[in-house]
């Protein structure tokens, strides 16, 4: 990794099921492989178009991990050092600000203090507009920055229990967490360019925002 993301993932209307899909899984893999990116990172006018199948989708995910064929004196990995921390935040009830950390979302399996996977899926409407699957896959990405695996498709048909992000078209913009029985629900609400420039705003800042926002 330790690359920029280069170009825009194109997003068109009128997109199929299969294909938003694949455009979600897409912004996601491309949100791996970066460690710094530019907003937008998808959009109509996108240079990368949306793979077609699943093999184009792997053709777009090369990465070539870095091997070493000594150890430097004295290595020891994360992995095999870690321990765990102590926890300093002791309420009970967290909001929005824990999204893109350690904790619900995103998983530590192994105590190196690195999320290792996702634990939510995403949902969109059967006929989502442009503006709601540019939303989508701006949330893939940034949250394909923050893990440091990927398995699995993270965009799901029906909202089947545990935790998932719910994207619903209404007229006001607005992300607000529900915590309930079956898992959190993150409910993502809005249409139209106001919500992609509010996507963007909150996948690139979040949660360094200031007191007025």
């Amino acid at each position: 990794m330790g690359k920029q993301s280069k170009g825009k993932l194109r997003i068109l209307p009128g997109m199929t099921p299969e294909e938003t899909k694949l455009a979600v899984q897409a912004a996601f893999l491309l949100g791996f492989q970066a460690e710094s990116a530019q907003f937008p990172v998808c959009g109509e006018d996108g240079e990368i178009p949306v793979p077609a199948d699943e093999e184009e989708l792997k053709a777009l995910f090369r990465l070539q991990p870095k091997t070493l064929e000594e150890a430097p004196e004295g290595y020891l990995s994360a992995t095999k050092s870690a321990k765990p921390t102590p926890q300093l935040d002791w309420r009970q009830r967290k909001g929005l600000e824990t999204i893109f950390q350690t904790g619900e979302f995103l998983k530590d399996d192994n105590l190196d203090q690195l999320p290792d996977r996702l634990n939510f899926y995403m949902v969109l409407p059967e006929k989502s507009s442009v503006s709601l699957v540019i939303a989508a896959c701006t949330l893939a990405f940034r949250f394909g920055m923050e893990t440091t695996g990927a398995e699995g498709w993270l965009l799901h048909e029906h909202y089947d229990g545990g935790n998932a992000v719910l994207f619903e078209d209404a007229d006001r913009c607005a992300i607000r967490e529900e915590d309930t029985d079956h898992g959190i629900l993150i409910h993502v609400e809005g249409n139209g360019k106001e919500l992609e420039q509010f996507f963007n705003r909150f996948c690139r800042h979040f949660p360094y925002v200031n007191s007025f926002e």
